[in-house]
This record gives structure tokens, C-alpha cells and sequence, in this order.
């Protein structure tokens, strides 16, 4: 009998994902566990694996198409089995749950969406590669690409762009930027937040003297943001009332210590994680967060990368930004962002002394944590980098 295969939901506020690729072709048989296609979430691109063995037949989800949770993209058969016919948009939706909206072409207004009749066929290309061309006004018909069977990739586009002529220029005062799927997300979570949470912030600049000084004898091989993804780890386990999440009305505290870092990707901010902090010296922070980048740059992060964060932090301070206030990153009840370490005029001793002081500013929700329970968790931040050997 024939195993349906359904879009299943990878993050917990997912509701629909844009299908990237099947990993094998209909007609040919897969086994349980064996990576069988690749769908573009909110937050990442995962690759999903067979459920069962079979002969993928009846595809239904193609390269570009927005799929509901739930719904029907293809099935797995027996050999010499025949496919169940498409089902209808009611059938489709998993069962206890109301009928999905029938797949929708992510880019079917746009010209290089059409079938090349020329290739006698649809343009494959990933989601990346679509809107990277339509930034740069690159025509993907006729294109072969380099990824997996001809696919178009992101490198593909650039490279056809850098070969194209300069177009004129353009007499618009402006141009429409098209958003991504994890910057939409990313707007609506924190619109949310913003919205119906109290937030409150507390400031607070600590001396890096000594802090500078161990990362000088370590040769600089780990970055200020390892040291501010320790030392939070360290208050947190002194302070959990912050490592807390707030999730219908229910306040969870946790006993494992997971710390998100923000940072850039091509597809907008994200918040990989790194998880058991608590437990991990500065090489093992430092490397996790190295091949965290590295999978942030490439847009190849995964579900696995962004689940379970338990708390936040945020660090521009390579951008020469003094200070911040961060928005919070709901479920999470707190988030410590971080501004440059510069020089400052500080008394000391009834004397006035230059020290390299560094602006925290921690956010926290009023309806989860207050004052008195923020306050010596942030002084725990504090006192751990101004004695940064304590974690030695």
C-alpha cells in the first residue's frame, strides 16, 4: 500500500516551507533514513529523510513551490505499485486539520518562473538562486546550473551576472526589495514581542583590562563573543531565573544552559545555538561558533543549528556600535547585547584612569523576571569579565 509522504513541521511556529529538491528521481526506490528531498523553512534549508522504504512515485511538490505543513508532496510504493491519484486540496491536509491552501508557485509572477521551451521544461533552481536573480536582473532560462541534476544555485547567478553588461541607469528614486522567508518571520516574531510583552532594560559597563590582557595571552585565538557566550553561561548557572522561557503563560526554567548567538546570513538575522554552553572551555565555544558562521554564510544551517535556545546574545561591537537595546527572542525572557570595548575615563581609587570599558545592556520580560532577579545576573556578567580567570 502506498505511505503517503507529508510535509512535517520542523520548527514549532512553522506552518509552511518553499520545496527545494528531490534527492531522487520518481521511479527510483529509497530506504528508511535515506535523505530523500530538501525543503526551505523559516529559519533554514533541512534535508528530510524517508520514512519508510519505496519507490517515490506521484510527485506532487516541485522546486519552488510553497508547501503546507502537512500536505501531500509525493508517496512511497511498492515496486511495479501505481501511484494514488493527486489528491484534493481537503484529502491532502493532515489528518485533524483543516484543508491547506492548494501549492502556490513562490515566484510565479516572474518571467524566468515560466518553463524554458527551449529546455523543454521548468526552470530548477533553489530559492536563493531565484531571488538573487531577480535582485540582479539575471534571466535563469537557458541557464544550466551546477548543483545536484543541473540545479541553479547562487554562484551560478553571480557568475552569469558579472558576465552580464552594466544595464543603464535607472531613473527610480528607489528600488522594491524583496524580503526572505526568515526576515518575514523574523519581522513578526518581534513585532509580536515588541508588542504584548513589558520589556525592561538595565545597563551596566564592565572593565576589560583583564579580560583583554587573557586574550592576549592566549594569542587571540578566541573572539570577545566566545568569552561573552562563556561568562553568560557561568551567570546563568548562578542565576537561572534568566535561562527561562515563557511559553502560553507557563514559565519554564531550564536546567540545560543552551545560548543563541545572533549573527548575519544571506537570508537575514539568525540565532544559531549553542547548546550545553555551561559545559564547554572557550576552544569548545569557539569552534561551535566558527562552524555555526561558516553553515550561516552558506545558508546551509539546520533545524537541529536553531532548536532549544534558552538565552540570547547579541555582540556589535565590531561594527564600532557603542551600545544597543536588543528586542527579546520570544520564547526566550532575556537577551544580553553587547556594544565596543573603548576607552573611557573611569574613576578608580579617587583618581581618574583610561580603561577599555565595554556597555552591556540586558532586556528582560517583566511578566517572567524583575528587577531584583535581573540585576545580580547581570553583575554576575559583569564581575566574570572583569575576572575572567575565575573560569580558567
Amino acid at each position: 500500500m502506498a505511505v503517503e509522504i507529508r510535509l512535517p513541521k520542523l520548527t514549532h511556529d512553522m506552518e509552511a516551507g518553499v520545496f527545494v529538491e528531490w534527492y531522487r528521481q520518481e521511479g527510483e526506490a529509497t530506504k528508511r533514513g535515506e535523505v530523500l528531498y530538501a525543503v526551505e523553512t523559516d529559519k533554514a534549508t533541512a534535508d528530510v529523510e524517508a520514512e519508510a522504504d519505496g519507490v517515490l512515485s506521484g510527485v506532487i511538490a516541485q522546486p519552488g513551490d510553497e508547501v503546507a505543513v502537512g500536505q501531500v508532496i509525493a508517496y512511497l510504493t511498492t515496486p511495479g505499485e501505481a501511484a494514488p491519484p493527486p489528491p484534493s486540496a481537503k484529502e491532502a491536509a493532515a489528518p485533524g486539520e483543516s484543508a491547506p491552501p492548494p501549492p502556490v508557485q513562490a515566484e510565479a509572477a516572474a518571467p524566468h518562473d515560466a518553463a524554458d521551451p527551449g529546455a523543454g521544461g521548468r526552470v530548477v533552481a533553489t530559492p536563493l538562486a531565484r531571488r538573487v536573480a531577480r535582485e540582479k536582473g539575471v534571466e535563469l532560462r537557458g541557464m544550466r546550473g551546477s548543483g545536484p541534476r543541473g540545479r541553479i544555485v547562487r554562484a551560478d547567478v553571480l557568475a552569469a551576472a558579472e558576465r552580464a553588461p552594466a544595464p543603464p541607469a535607472a531613473e527610480a528614486l528607489y528600488e522594491i526589495v524583496t524580503r526572505t522567508r526568515v526576515q518575514d518571520q523574523t519581522a513578526r516574531r518581534l513585532t509580536q514581542m515588541w508588542q504584548e510583552t513589558p520589556q525592561f532594560v538595565l545597563d551596566l559597563a564592565a572593565d576589560m583590562t583583564k579580560a583583554m590582557r587573557w586574550r592576549a595571552k592566549t594569542g587571540g585565538r578566541f573572539s570577545f563573543t566566545t568569552l561573552l557566550v562563556r561568562v553568560a553561561a557561568a551567570a546563568l548557572r548562578r542565576h537561572p531565573q534568566c535561562n527561562s522561557l515563557l511559553v502560553g503563560g507557563e514559565l519554564r526554567r531550564y536546567r540545560a544552559i543552551n545560548i543563541g548567538v545572533a549573527m548575519a546570513s544571506e537570508a537575514g538575522l539568525v540565532v544559531p545555538v549553542i547548546h550545553d554552553a555551561d559545559r564547554l572551555a572557550a576552544e569548545g565555544i569557539q569552534a561551535r561558533l566558527d562552524a555555526l558562521r561558516a553553515r550561516a554564510e552558506a545558508g546551509r544551517l539546520t533545524p537541529d543549528d536553531l532548536r532549544d535556545g534558552t538565552f540570547t546574545v547579541t555582540n556589535l561591537g565590531m561594527y564600532g556600535v557603542d551600545a544597543f537595546t536588543a528586542v527579546l527572542n520570544p520564547p526566550q525572557v532575556a537577551i544580553l547585547a553587547c556594544g565596543r570595548i573603548q576607552e573611557t575615563p573611569v574613576a578608580v581609587a579617587g583618581e581618574v584612569a583610561i580603561r577599555p570599558m565595554l556597555t552591556m545592556r540586558l532586556t528582560v520580560d517583566h511578566r517572567a523576571v524583575d528587577g531584583a532577579e535581573a540585576a545580580p545576573f547581570l553583575a554576575a556578567v559583569k564581575d566574570l569579565l572583569e575576572n575572567p580567570y575565575q573560569l580558567i
